[in-house]
């Protein structure tokens, strides 16, 4: 009976099953160090984000407020003693009543219609108007119905 004898072993053999194992931990700690990195990285965007967050509310409340604040000086500004106070500065008057003329509605439905007269720049005008701006032909053939 022959005896068969065992292969000697690799001399690096012994360390294999190690360095495998080495690979795996190294691959582990890897991918551990990575979702570190991760983790730090996004909540570093998210602070970043909340600053911009907190930068933007700030700048919306102080324009909220330079609005108000210019809406105020409007209105002051419009307001009736201020305006007469404009128009005293202007040497403006109210107007005297006897100056005020007003004309009833069915009188100037029933006057007829003054034509513009169609001789040189006039006519010219018109014909551009119509040209350029359509609404003038259609205000212009309505007038000339009613």
């Amino acid at each position: 009976m022959r005896v068969k004898r065992a292969a000697a072993p690799h001399p690096g053999a012994a360390h294999a099953g190690t360095r495998r194992g080495g690979v795996h931990w190294l691959l582990v700690f890897a991918l551990l160090l990575a979702a570190a990195f991760i983790e730090v990285w996004e909540s570093t965007a998210v602070s970043q984000l909340s600053l911009d967050i907190d930068r933007l509310q700030v700048q919306v409340r102080d324009t909220q407020a330079r609005t108000s604040y210019l809406d105020a000086r409007v209105a002051e500004s419009s307001s009736r003693v201020r305006l007469a106070g404009y128009a005293r500065t202007l040497n403006m008057r109210p107007a005297d009543p006897a100056q005020v003329v007003v004309i009833p509605r069915d009188f100037l439905a029933a006057a007829p219609q003054a034509g513009i007269p169609e001789d040189g720049l006039a006519a010219a005008t018109r014909r551009a108007a119509e040209l350029f701006v359509p609404s003038a032909r259609a205000r212009g053939r309505r007038e000339a119905i009613e």
